[in-house]
């Protein structure tokens, strides 16, 4: 017998529980309508519903993926970042929240800006799912993109999402670690911004992250190193040069290394001091500086 739509989240909601699952309430409502079709109000309003049996086996199928700790964006493969909707899975990390405060922050910024004569060039360093990339191109039709990821998994995800998104012909992707695959010495491209948003967990701290980080996202996007800050240093130890005179850098960092990330741009030589932007929490979330 099935039970009513209501009663078959009761149940699913104490399964996640049981779990270890943070969010089991929305977690357990997020698959049923990813799985019914319906949004949370039509769940709502259906909720005395009883769907069938075979949709109630394929329902407790989402559940135990959900309870093995599966990533809930996993599952659904998308998530909403920006208001679009990004394909996701194990290739990817799954885009956060946080992140769409260096997106925002960067639109900011040029929005305030004097637009240069060509339109605005970016280069992002670590592109992965292609959310940043395709965001700021999605808002700004005169800005191209160039964007690298040393996972050719990765950027496969990130073209599927720039055509979904319509900016496909605006995003130029390459397979690069770091800036190793971009042409150097005279004649090189400049951009007028650089994004990042690279691995910044200590590796440590990464193995005693919840199993859905640490043993589903890819570590490769995650790992800092020894003490995070690995990826930072091989940003900047090249970011000036493919920086045209006062363009901008713009890093995602963890909560607790604006400190240390803005020791290293200093000491750099490079850029003027560097601005920090909070995320809705109220921690450090971005670092922004000017190439001198």
């Amino acid at each position: 017998m099935s039970l009513e739509i209501y009663a078959l989240l009761k149940v699913a909601e104490t399964r996640l529980a049981d779990a270890g699952c943070e969010e089991a309430k929305a977690d357990a409502e997020e698959l049923l309508c990813f799985l019914m079709k319906f949004d949370r109000a039509q769940l709502f309003i259906r909720r005395g519903e009883r769907p069938n049996e075979k949709l109630c086996e394929a329902y407790f199928n989402l559940l135990d993926a959900r309870a093995a700790r599966r990533p809930l964006h996993y599952i659904t493969g998308k998530r909403a970042f920006m208001g679009l909707d990004f394909a996701v899975d194990e290739r990817v990390l799954i885009p956060r929240r946080d992140t769409e405060i260096l997106v925002e922050a960067l639109l900011a910024y040029m929005e305030r800006e004097k637009k240069p004569l060509c339109g605005w060039r970016a280069l992002e360093i670590g592109v992965g799912s292609g959310a940043i990339a395709v965001s700021l191109c999605k808002n700004r039709a005169d800005l191209r993109m160039k964007a690298t990821d040393i996972s050719g998994a990765a950027l496969a995800v990130a073209r599927e999402n720039a055509a979904a998104s319509g900016v496909r012909d605006r995003i130029r992707f390459a397979e690069s670690d770091m800036f190793d695959a971009l042409r150097a010495g005279p004649g090189r491209a400049k951009y007028h911004i650089i994004v990042s948003n690279p691995p910044y967990i200590a590796s440590d701290v990464l193995k005693t992250l919840a199993p859905e980080i640490s043993e589903h996202e890819p570590a490769q996007a995650l790992d800092g190193g020894a003490d995070g800050l690995a990826a930072y240093r091989r940003i900047l130890e090249k970011a000036h040069l493919y920086l045209k005179k006062k363009g901008a850098l713009f890093l995602e960092i963890g909560f607790d290394q604006a400190e240390a990330v803005t020791d290293l741009i200093r000491e750099t030589g490079r850029f003027g001091a560097p601005a920090c932007f909070k995320d809705l929490s109220g921690n450090d979330r971005v670092l922004y500086a000017r190439a001198l």
